[in-house]
């Protein structure tokens, strides 16, 4: 599955993505887009991903500001929380009704964690095949969406492999022009 993770802190989610790669997941981490001016960059993008997963350190009034562009992703969305779930989580369950929401543990274990994606996994094969069979394309300028020096290296290796699975390795040795062991 290809995991769109938004965030306010790259750092803090190091460990999720580590436990996502384990459990055969492509993640990308990103604080910009949730920070962007831009209220196509996440639609667009969200024929990129199979799922969105929200991090704790987003809050829940920047959320309710980007619903209506995560309404219109079409994708599952995953919310993390670090304790308890907070009695707020009842209005972005409202919000995201229309999308398949589920809500994340931080510290939920792999099983767990690996059962709450798998949720989704039939929805994902399908929208992948739709997504795969649609004869319109869309165009976006890069320029319009406000991606860090990384993200946009990143996003144009991965649109020059046309198609193709771009391994982990590669990006990093792409994006960070430091050799992965």
């Amino acid at each position: 599955m290809r995991i769109l993770l938004l965030t306010n802190n790259l750092l803090f989610e190091q460990t999720l993505q580590e436990r996502l790669h384990i459990l055969g997941h492509e993640t990308f981490c990103s604080e910009s887009l949730i920070k962007s001016q831009n209220s196509n960059e996440l639609s667009y993008l969200s024929k990129f991903f199979d799922a969105l997963m929200l991090s704790e350190t987003i809050s829940e009034s920047e959320l309710l500001r980007e619903s209506g562009n995560i309404q219109k992703m079409d994708i599952p969305v995953f919310r993390k929380y670090i304790s308890q779930k907070p009695a707020s989580n009842e209005n972005i369950k409202h919000t995201f009704k229309d999308n398949d929401y589920h809500e994340i543990h931080s510290d939920c274990s792999l099983e767990e964690l690996r059962e709450s994606l798998s949720i989704n996994g039939g929805r994902e094969r399908k929208r992948r095949l739709k997504r795969d069979s649609l004869s319109v394309t869309t165009k976006v300028d890069l320029l319009d969406l406000h991606l860090s020096h990384k993200e946009m290296k990143i996003i144009l290796h991965l649109h020059s492999s046309n198609g193709n699975v771009v391994p982990r390795k590669k990006l990093i040795e792409e994006a960070w022009k430091e050799k992965v062991n």
